[in-house]
């Protein structure tokens, strides 16, 4: 909450000079989306863009991973797709599928309780088929290892569980090697009679030591040399196979990317990839953006491989119809301050409030700016703590409430870009975030917010909304509190959503300042889009006690949107340390100091 006296600032508005724009090169890959109507749809849509005709088809339980897990180099072996089935039918538009590719074998992989006889049947006598099978899902790895021709490797990964193996196997498909599968802490009795039958020369093991354990890499060092390929969690592990894949020779032109959620859509994909030489990247369908890795490993595809084609395999409830904008966000777009595409919760933001012209509004206006952010980086150190990084913020008010009503009668005295420029300047020399609050008189958010559009259409540029100050006709700030509907903060919403898309920008921040319950109205009706961070902030002045019950009723421990927390050096009496600020709960993601 701002203070309650206002005054006039600023009346004259300038041409505006837009901040220097962050080049976008090289250019954005198309994304292509291959997807049917469910798992198996997908796997025959997958085998229509890729396969003009096969004579061999490989064909997979599609509810249950393990006996699928390796089925991908023995189809690239023989040139055919992989398709899904349920256990007990075979599907009519499987079964035109094998009729387009002339299917003349079938191999099926399990036993008949995977895929029962009445599958078979369902072929038709025109078609010849054959198991694949063993005990269980270790010896049927090693079934399918023993119909590959010889080969200088194998690919090993866990059969506990299904996203190492689902990322390794296009990679094993397209190396012509075997995919075997283990136990955690043992190396199960048919996988090691394959190693002792086949003798590799080197074993790629996928997958860290939580899913395969030292002593099973000890056991396979002692048949081959053991290069382990792995990341921090599944998807971190996927981008490291992804680019082993490139490092031994898979076609860049065409990425295939699939959620690593789930495994249907992927059992599919390893012929299919190896049938063009490309390579797998298994992704957060939710959002691209994250995890960084993983949108980083897409940006260097694009960036040094050349990559021209995105291949998304599955539906939008797989795989978001967020791709469209996130993918050539995350390759030819801006990061943010300190890297990654997303605020929260890889950062917590710490802020310095105020206006550029007047201490009396805040700290930011005590200093000029570098002297403010160096201020701020004094404040902000003690919030270092746990897996975030800080990411210091000037949040400074560019539309400021006045007493009179001044010449547009709004009660609101915009700043001129040549105002605005040297803090985002000074933000940008010093690795910060720059947010534009507003305090918009008797003038709507939206109206207000486009006066500063060649601003909000940069990467590091966030938009702050004080309701406090939003009036109505009638209303004056020195004597009312304003209010805002849920409607006028979506229309904001909205319309930066559609900068940060148009303009290939990363996660941009919108704060909606409150202290009491009615200054936003159906706050439940509140959009939250992926292209934002909006964030509820706690802007109450006064006691621990009394901002800590404003605290409740303004959080949100749910997850929907993010938690802000305002400080006052001179009107709270007992002012909050970090420390108890980062005790709160929710601990809050935008802290700021007026």
């Amino acid at each position: 909450m701002a203070l309650v006296t206002m005054w006039l600032l600023v009346t004259a508005l300038g041409v505006p000079v837009a901040p220097a724009q962050i080049s976008s090169e090289p250019e954005a890959p198309d994304v292509q989306r291959v997807a049917g109507s469910d798992r198996i749809g997908t796997a025959v849509a997958l085998s229509r863009v890729t396969f003009d005709s096969a004579s061999t088809v490989v064909l997979v339980r599609a509810d249950a991973f393990p006996d699928a897990l390796t089925a991908g180099p023995r189809a690239a072996e023989v040139g055919g797709p992989v398709l899904l089935t349920d256990g007990r039918t075979l599907r009519d538009d499987v079964r035109s599928e094998l009729e387009r590719l002339g299917a003349q074998t079938v191999l099926v992989l399990g036993g008949e309780e995977a895929v029962s006889d009445s599958v078979l049947e369902d072929l038709g006598s025109e078609v010849s088929h054959s198991r694949i099978a063993g005990e269980d899902r270790y010896e049927t790895s090693a079934a399918v290892a023993a119909e590959l021709p010889e080969a200088d490797g194998v690919v090993v990964a866990t059969g506990e569980d299904f996203p190492d193996a689902l990322a390794a196997g296009p990679m094993a498909a397209l190396l012509g090697w075997p995919l075997l599968i283990t136990e955690q802490d043992a190396l199960p009795a048919a996988t090691r009679a394959v190693l002792d039958e086949r003798q590799p020369t080197e074993v790629l093991l996928v997958g860290g030591e939580s899913a395969v354990g030292a002593s099973v890499a000890d056991d396979l060092a002692a048949v081959a040399p053991v290069r382990r390929i792995a990341g921090s969690n599944r998807y971190a592990t996927a981008a490291a196979v992804q680019s082993a894949a490139m490092e031994r020779g898979a076609d860049p032109t065409v990425l295939t990317v699939a959620t690593g959620r789930d495994f249907p859509d992927a059992l599919a994909v390893g012929p299919a990839v190896a049938a063009r030489g490309g390579s797998l990247l298994l992704v957060d369908g939710a959002d691209l953006r994250e995890p960084l890795e993983v949108a980083l490993r897409i940006r260097s595809q694009v960036a040094e491989e050349r990559t021209t084609t995105v291949q998304v395999l599955g539906g939008t409830a797989a795989v978001t119809d967020d791709v469209e904008w996130q993918i050539p966000t995350i390759t030819t777009g801006s990061e943010l301050p300190g890297g990654g595409f997303t605020l929260f919760p890889r950062n917590r933001m710490v802020a310095f409030y105020g206006n550029h012209s007047t201490a009396g509004l805040g700290v930011l206006g005590e200093q000029p700016t570098d002297a403010a952010y160096d201020r701020l980086l004094d404040q902000a150190e003690p919030y270092e703590a746990g897996t975030r990084q800080v990411l210091p913020t000037f949040e400074l008010i560019v539309s400021v409430a006045t007493a009179a009503a001044g010449p547009d009668g709004d009660y609101s005295a915009p700043s001129t870009p040549e105002q605005i420029q040297p803090w985002l300047d000074a933000a940008r020399r010093n690795g910060a975030y720059l947010v534009l609050d507003l305090q918009s008189g008797r003038t709507d958010f939206l109206t207000e917010a486009r006066r500063y559009e060649e601003f909000l259409r940069q990467p590091d540029v966030g938009l702050a909304l004080d309701p406090e100050w939003r009036l109505d006709p009638g209303e004056t700030p020195t004597g009312n509190v304003g209010e805002v509907d849920a409607a006028e903060v979506n229309a904001v919403a909205e319309y930066l959503s559609g900068l940060v898309r148009e303009e290939r920008l990363p996660q941009k921040l919108l704060v909606v300042h409150q202290f009491q319950i009615r200054m936003v109205e159906n706050r439940d009706a509140i959009i939250n889009p992926p292209e934002l961070a909006v964030t509820f902030h706690m802007d109450g002045q006064g006691r621990q006690a009394v901002k800590l019950d404003t605290y409740r009723f303004i959080s949100d421990d749910t997850g929907r949107w993010a938690n802000g927390f305002k400080l006052f050096y001179d009107e709270d009496p007992d002012l909050f340390t970090p420390a108890e600020v980062l005790a709160l709960d929710p601990v809050p993601d935008f802290i700021s100091y007026q």
